[in-house]
């Protein structure tokens, strides 16, 4: 089966920051079999073929990790760039412990959470189980509280299950018409609302363009795995299996 070559180098370990590993690749520093691959996303079947970085053999880590996270306010889901640290930024990254430089470098972060958003957060290196929880084809369901500035009004809700136009920035400034969503009132301003996409800030925006804004956001859900059963504290994070996140999907 066929990989692009920056999900294997990210598999393998080798880098802490994926800049890092992107920048080797544009180097020419990276060969597969003997030819110079400078392409991030080419393609190839490690199985039949060898991945070298400066002449020595990479390989993906073999131990597949799963993890769940309760990522609390101020922490990234990306690992830090050079910009970032100077900036004094902080990393959900630095919050997982126990494991050695080589698996925790492996792990990425599934559907990531801005760094003003608190809650529910999966970190493997499972390439493919990432890629289905994170992709709209899945539609697998994810519930966020809400706080607003605003009370939300019925007629608000019917819109937004709807689809509202939402703002995707750019120049020419590019809009999107979300997908029906499901929102569930708990007060004039709290609120349940189910998404199965994930635009970057969608919950955000979707309130902006009915005029209201949110003042904290938590995820408490990805399909059947609820962060309240987890017993997880903020900052604190649970080891699971695939078959515990599979069968929650």
């Amino acid at each position: 089966m066929k990989i692009r070559l920056h999900q294997f180098l990210s598999k393998s370990g080798l880098f802490s920051r994926r800049q890092d590993m992107l920048d080797a690749i544009l180097k020419g520093e990276v060969k597969i079999d003997s030819e110079t691959v400078t392409k991030p996303h080419y393609g190839f079947n490690p199985k039949k073929r060898k991945v070298y970085y400066k002449g020595e053999e990479v390989k993906e880590t073999e131990e597949t990790i799963y993890l769940i996270l309760n990522k609390p306010l101020g922490y990234l889901s990306t690992k830090l760039t050079e910009k970032d640290i100077e900036l004094g930024k902080k990393s959900a990254f630095d919050l997982i412990t126990g494991f050695d430089e080589k698996a925790k470098n492996s792990l990425f972060a599934v559907g990531r959470l801005d760094e003003d958003t608190s809650g529910l957060l999966i970190f493997t290196n499972d390439g493919r189980l990432g890629y289905k929880i994170a992709s709209p084809k899945s539609s697998i369901k994810k519930t966020y509280h809400a706080v607003l500035e605003k009370e939300l009004s019925e007629k608000d809700i019917a819109k937004i299950e709807k689809g509202v136009k939402i703002s995707l920035g750019g120049f020419p400034e590019k809009f999107y018409t979300t997908k029906p969503c499901k929102i569930e009132k708990i007060s004039g301003k709290e609120a349940y609302i189910t998404l199965t996409e994930g635009k970057k800030r969608e919950v955000r925006k979707i309130f902006v363009a009915m005029g209201n804004a949110v003042i904290s956001l938590r995820r408490i859900a990805i399909g059947k795995i609820l962060l309240k059963k987890l017993d997880i504290r903020d900052g604190e994070f649970r080891i699971v299996d695939r078959q515990f996140i599979k069968e929650r999907l």
